[in-house]
């Protein structure tokens, strides 16, 4: 009998798992060609509005209206991105976009009552097709803001990315304000990647952030000086008291050094040489051994040297590959080649082979 359970029970499982397959299905077959009529109707109206701003230069009424109740299903919404992405090459699709705005602030508004999930898939949406409002202030940026209050991290980084592809430097700056004041967690490299993205005038961004250095948290600063490395070069002496300044935090102090390794500044070397032969914290020697890399002088060699000899494995690791990335002669290298340190010798001579340097 207890046999015969046990085939019972493993024939209604299977009847029940080829049951649900043809239900899933059914209702693929079903969404699929409900979402292909969506398409078509939506080709149809966009077809219709375009043919419309052409000849009369304006956004009639009725679609306006039409965006902003059908678009409230996810369905009709993810139609109308297919659709809308098919006239990107229109001369009119920047037009398009702007004159829609309105529409999309009243859709940004409704969006606001729902919970996350549709609330990043409204950001992702305006992120896709931004409308034009980098030279003025629109309601919707304020809206899209609002977002961020109680949101998860998911719904933050679609927000922001919907801020940096509309590319109005005030938004994004009122965003990092929001997140400032309500102590909201954002990954630093989530914010400097996205700000590598933004539409607008990077170089006036880049300005009006490092603004906020003494009132920001040390994540966003550090953010916001890991994008000012890939942007500009202009920060040079505006970083170097900041550096200098046994006040500033660890992780800013480490991110100004990495943005002299990209963007070299001749007067940084004393400092750079000051934190080699000080008892500061480790880290900062550790970094500052990749930078000297860049600072190429007879006291960086032998402070380069020096540290070959450091008890830290990072800092003798960071110094080898600095000595060759200068590629120094073996003549000036040969009390280390000819010296008792095994390691020193050895990590020197992978580092030249690494470098492609002979010796």
């Amino acid at each position: 009998m207890t046999v015969n359970y046990v085939i019972y029970i493993y024939i209604g499982v299977c009847s029940t798992l080829i049951l649900f397959n043809f239900v899933y299905i059914f209702q693929r077959k079903i969404l699929d060609f409900l979402f292909d009529r969506h398409c078509t109707y939506w080709k149809l109206a966009l077809e219709k509005e375009f043919e419309h701003l052409t000849t009369e230069h304006s956004i009639q009424k009725q679609h306006l209206k039409q965006l902003e109740e059908k678009l409230m299903s996810i369905n009709h919404f993810t139609a109308f991105i297919q659709c809308l992405g098919s006239f990107e090459g229109h001369p009119l699709f920047e037009d398009y976009l702007r004159q829609t705005a309105p529409a999309q602030q009243q859709l940004a508004l409704k969006y606001l009552k729902k919970n996350d999930m549709y609330k990043s898939f409204y950001s992702y949406s305006i992120s896709l097709y931004p409308p034009k409002l980098q030279d003025e202030y629109h309601p919707l940026l304020e809206i899209l803001i609002r977002y961020l209050d109680s949101s998860s991290l998911y719904c933050r980084e679609n927000v922001l990315k919907a801020l940096y592809s509309i590319g109005n430097l005030h938004a994004v700056e009122m965003a990092f304000q929001f997140i400032h004041d309500h102590q909201l967690e954002h990954h630093q490299k989530l914010l400097s990647d996205g700000l590598a993205t933004f539409q607008g005038n990077k170089e006036l961004l880049c300005k009006h952030l490092w603004s906020h250095c003494m009132e920001w948290n040390e994540n966003l600063v550090t953010s916001i000086i890991a994008f000012i490395s890939t942007t500009s070069d202009s920060f040079q002496e505006t970083f170097l008291p900041v550096l200098k300044s046994d006040t500033t935090p660890l992780e800013v102090r480490l991110a100004i050094l990495r943005y002299y390794r990209r963007h070299p500044y001749p007067p940084v070397l004393t400092e750079l040489l000051k934190l080699m032969n000080s008892d500061c914290n480790l880290n900062l020697k550790i970094v500052s051994c990749s930078v000297l890399s860049k600072y190429p002088s007879p006291d960086t060699i032998l402070c380069l040297k020096q540290a070959l000899k450091h008890t830290n494995w990072y800092v003798r690791y960071n110094a080898a590959q600095s000595l060759a990335e200068l590629k120094i002669s073996k003549q000036e290298l040969l009390d280390i080649f000819n010296g008792t340190d095994t390691y020193a010798k050895e990590i020197l001579e992978y580092m030249f082979e690494q470098t492609g340097v002979s010796i």
